[in-house]
């Protein structure tokens, strides 16, 4: 429709009993390589700190979001990050078509991505309707500073995004979309590297999640002078 609706993405990750505890894939530690990522300010939610992983799917050759392990744990389980929400939640988002087709062209630029995934005949060929997906890489594109985005994704891993990009934590985290020409002993899908760049790689690999949802049009927040969206006075939702 052409409602406007307000896109919440979790800044914290998933963990073992958002998505029910027997589908949590492992443990690991948010370790930076490479750079010293602690000077960034929006990495301090996530420094130093343990959190869990999971699969995008454990099953071979599946690469439907639909029947993805990852899907069902966050929708249709029933211990799903869904039904932890609770009803109160649950009415406040909106049912919606998430283009899940994916696409198999990711080094070039942001708003290239954005038409592959939005186009009828590559990202939106197929659509599936649910309350909790996963961020799309333009998503992840788009909350960098406009001089990266005439960059590929493949070139993320610069200094302006990892100081500007307020999606970016230092964390490998899967993505809604998959590469559905691209093998690499199993079908592919997308996620955001710890470096900041997006590459592929087996969808059984375990990464860090992060749920996303719409708002239904009807949902208000609170007024207030104070309140201007920053962690110390965040938005709340009626």
């Amino acid at each position: 429709t052409k409602e406007n609706r307000i896109k919440v993405i979790k800044s914290e990750y998933a963990t073992h009993d958002d998505l029910g505890k027997d589908k949590a894939d492992s443990k690991w530690s948010k370790t930076p390589t490479s750079k010293d990522y602690s000077k960034y300010k929006n990495l301090k939610r996530v420094k130093n700190v343990s959190i869990d992983a999971f699969y995008w799917n454990i099953h071979v050759y599946d690469m439907v979001w639909e029947n993805s392990t990852l899907y069902q744990a966050l929708n249709t389980n029933s211990n799903s990050f869904m039904s932890n929400l609770g009803s109160s939640w649950a009415n406040k988002i909106e049912n919606v078509k998430w283009n899940v087709y994916g696409h198999n062209k990711c080094n070039c630029k942001i708003r290239e991505i954005y038409e592959i995934e939005n186009n009828k005949n590559q990202g939106a060929k197929t659509q599936v309707s649910a309350k909790i997906g996963l961020m799309y890489p333009s998503d992840y594109g788009f909350a960098s500073s406009q001089d990266n985005w005439p960059k590929s994704l493949w070139r993320y891993d610069n200094d302006s995004n990892l100081k500007n990009n307020w999606l970016y934590n230092a964390v490998n985290e899967w993505t809604i979309s998959r590469d559905p020409g691209y093998y690499y002993n199993n079908l592919t899908a997308y996620y955001v590297n710890s470096t900041g760049l997006v590459n592929h790689y087996n969808d059984y690999a375990a990464y860090g999640v992060r749920p996303v949802f719409y708002l239904k049009s009807s949902v208000t927040i609170k007024a207030g002078d104070e309140i201007d969206g920053s962690d110390a006075h965040p938005y709340k939702v009626k």
